[in-house]
């Protein structure tokens, strides 16, 4: 039977290559989502993992507890550099991903590393970790009501589609050297190709 230290070791394995596989396909999940939705599911899945790990009574089940760190981190990772490129202008996004969770992530571990650390000593584990889930909850809480919906907004390189079956008249402003797949047209496209149109009719 494999020793605790050993198990633990080939969670660890195996977490790497979950993580690498749900890190493909976070992205095109998100934006099915939204990146708000994305960081709310980080954060039920981190109070999943972390009341567990209170709950918990033996260490095999402690150790692969710790797979849901595979679906978590990758949730959080993109939904935070997808959430910051809808929501703050794109010349900025480099300083408010530094400030808003570099900066605020280092705090956080500052500020809460040293009361739960006492309290391993004075509540034991699994209590600390029964405050830390409700922590987590509040926090979450307020960060809901704090954060925009990002759905309806797009980052830069994000193409908006129009549906030209819906009406008549925007498909008549496509360009014949426009690229329309199945009566779909990119934004960009036809307010191009509606730029020349104009053009051709003033000069006329």
């Amino acid at each position: 039977m494999a020793t605790p230290s050993r198990l633990f070791s080939y969670v660890v394995t195996i977490q790497i290559f979950c993580e690498a596989a749900v890190m493909l396909v976070a992205p095109w999940f998100i934006n099915k989502i939204g990146a708000k939705r994305g960081l709310q599911m980080f954060a039920a899945i981190l109070v999943v993992r972390v009341l567990g790990s209170a709950l918990v009574t033996t260490t095999e089940a402690l150790i692969a507890w710790r797979l849901l760190a595979a679906i978590e981190m990758p949730l959080m990772l993109v939904s935070v550099m997808k959430y910051i490129t809808r929501v703050f202008d794109v010349r900025i996004s480099a300083t408010a991903y530094m400030l808003g969770f570099g900066v605020a992530k280092s705090l956080g571990v500052a500020a809460f590393s040293l009361p739960f650390g006492a309290a391993y000593d004075s509540i034991g584990f699994a209590n600390t970790y029964l405050v830390m889930t409700g922590v987590i909850v509040t926090v979450t809480v307020i960060a809901s009501f704090l954060m925009r919906d990002d759905r309806s907004l797009r980052a830069p390189g994000e193409d908006e589609e129009l549906d030209l079956d819906l009406d008549p008249a925007v498909a008549a402003l496509v360009p014949a050297d426009s690229t329309v797949t199945a009566g779909i047209v990119d934004r960009d496209a036809l307010e191009n190709g509606f730029d020349r149109r104009y053009s051709l009719v003033r000069a006329r």
